[in-house]
């Protein structure tokens, strides 16, 4: 399955997935949480509290939920230990590989 994203959403599976020579990019909490919720996932706090945090995928994806830990501190940095935590997560939980997000074609102009 192959998914249609805008740059920015692009930006975090290909840091994630490493899908350009192997570059991680500097990511934050937040652009994690907009892109998953741009695919539609549901986001919300894990009933054991803290800073755990749950992804539901929608109905396209199985409605599979997946549990990452919201980093800490102002700035809320995704290092290359938790990007990999989460690829690997996001890969066995949702089965999703780099493969499966392409660049959304500009809009055809009238």
């Amino acid at each position: 399955m192959r998914v249609e994203v805008d740059g920015n959403v692009l930006y975090v599976f290909d840091s994630l997935f490493k899908t350009h020579r192997g570059a991680r990019r500097e990511l934050t909490w937040n652009e994690f949480c907009k892109a998953m919720t741009s695919l539609g996932c549901g986001y919300e706090p894990a009933a054991s509290g803290g800073s755990a945090r749950v992804f539901t995928t929608p109905a396209v994806f199985g409605h599979i939920a997946v549990h990452f830990h919201e980093p800490h501190g102002k700035q809320r940095k995704l290092d290359d230990s938790i990007q990999n935590q989460m690829a690997h997560a996001l890969k066995y939980e949702y089965g999703w590989q780099d493969i499966v997000f392409v660049l959304k074609a500009p809009a055809e102009r009238a």
